[in-house]
């Protein structure tokens, strides 16, 4: 056998391979970032025009999901990356252990109270999402429904004591610089319209009793929905 022959014969040894190398992928983070897909291959590049987006790799196998009563597969990086995900996850900025809870105590016409709670979301949604508040009715009085604070519907920067307002603003949403009132209509409070990795907005609730309503305890359900777009 010629010095050639033999030189071809590994060479596509090493190509056959190469191509049934076995990739592997998954999700990497850090305090610092976060990767959502990674794979171990062969290339990897983005092409595009005025009409068409490309994201191509090479070296991996098809990415064809396989499926039971029990299990998806979607293999190698464009099939992870077609799986759509949507995660959103609050917190309690205040470290009261209280992310899903809204607690102002009893309200007197004296003083404000507030609390907060964060909401981070996480997407591939190519469209992104939306995050909307809706409330079961007003803030009312627990002993009295017909006794309510009404809403910061003028949308004030501060709610003071004695003012009888009630809503919350914003960190990084819609809603950064005055108070806004909820009602049981949703109402968008942060919005994207591509992409986001843990994107995350505050929001801070007030309220104050008024000469009008009075101290006391105040309840309201409320109800907030993230929505992504596909």
């Amino acid at each position: 056998m010629s010095k050639f022959a033999r030189y071809a014969i590994i060479s596509l040894v090493g190509i056959l391979l190469l191509g049934i190398h076995t990739v592997f992928g998954q999700s990497l983070s850090s305090s610092n970032y976060r990767i959502l897909f990674e794979s171990v291959n062969c290339g990897a590049q983005n092409s595009s025009s005025t009409n068409y987006r490309v994201e191509s790799t090479g070296c991996e196998p098809a990415s064809t999901d396989l499926s039971s009563a029990s299990y998806i597969v979607s293999p190698a990086f464009q099939g992870l990356e077609d799986i759509p995900f949507l995660t959103v996850a609050f917190s309690d900025p205040d470290g009261n252990n209280q992310p899903n809870t809204i607690t102002f105590g009893e309200l007197a016409t004296t003083a404000t109270k507030t609390d907060r709670i964060a909401i981070s979301v996480t997407t591939n949604a190519v469209g992104g999402y939306a995050s909307t508040i809706a409330a079961d009715g007003p803030f009312r009085k627990s002993t009295d429904a017909s006794s309510f604070i009404p809403g910061a519907s003028d949308g004030p920067a501060a709610i003071s004591a004695g003012d009888g307002k009630y809503g919350f603003k914003t960190s990084n949403g819609s809603f950064d610089s005055n108070y806004t009132d909820i009602t049981t209509n949703p109402k968008a409070f942060v919005s994207s319209s591509a992409p986001v990795n843990a994107n995350e907005t505050t929001l801070t609730f007030t309220a104050a009793a008024g000469s009008n309503t009075g101290a006391g305890d105040y309840t309201q359900t409320l109800y907030i929905i993230t929505t992504a777009t596909f």
